[in-house]
């Protein structure tokens, strides 16, 4: 991970984010989408799901007079973490893109293999909210083949589908214009 100022100056790379190929929360083989949260310095990161455990990290900024960097805001090495869902290990075959509610700090992960797109609070719980094949017993035809991008405002989710060709748009929220 790179590290750019406000003045989009590059910094430095972060060490603690080296790509390696271990299986811990923190190893990075292949980032395929990050996206940050307004106002603060945590970040979601994707990475392809092949040799690692976690398709996906959310890491949160801390700054103590013991610590200052980015720290797994989930950490299955804690204990009391592994119940959250969000880093239930191996949850996604390949995920390839993530987005941000910016006013509820959801998290959007699509993932290409699955043809879903899973749906997090920002306690790491996965939403009844989530879609997509994995929650669907038919495995025929799905609304969304192979889902690599995703963008959120306003309430609506883009989708792109890779296999279709097509942006889906989600309208996620039922207070409808008149």
């Amino acid at each position: 991970v790179l590290l750019f100022n406000k003045d989009d100056v590059f910094v430095t790379p972060l060490s603690e984010f080296a790509t390696g190929t271990g299986t811990g929360i923190t190893n990075i083989n292949f980032p395929t989408s990050i996206a940050s949260f307004p106002g603060v310095k945590d970040f979601v990161l994707a990475q392809s799901s092949v040799g690692v455990a976690y398709g996906a990290i959310w890491m949160r900024y801390d700054s103590t007079s013991e610590f200052e960097g980015w720290i797994p805001k989930f950490d299955p090495a804690n204990g009391i973490d592994r119940f959250v869902d969000f880093v239930k290990p191996n949850r996604y075959q390949q995920p390839e893109a993530v987005a941000i509610d910016r006013a509820s700090r959801d998290v959007f992960i699509a993932d290409a293999t699955l043809d879903s797109v899973f749906k997090f609070n920002s306690r790491g719980a996965l939403k009844r909210e989530s879609f997509g094949r994995y929650r669907s017993v038919v495995h025929g035809d799905t609304v969304m083949q192979q889902p690599t991008g995703l963008a959120f405002f306003n309430k609506i989710l883009y989708v792109a589908d890779a296999r279709r060709n097509t942006i889906l748009r989600f309208i996620l929220t039922s207070d409808l214009p008149r």
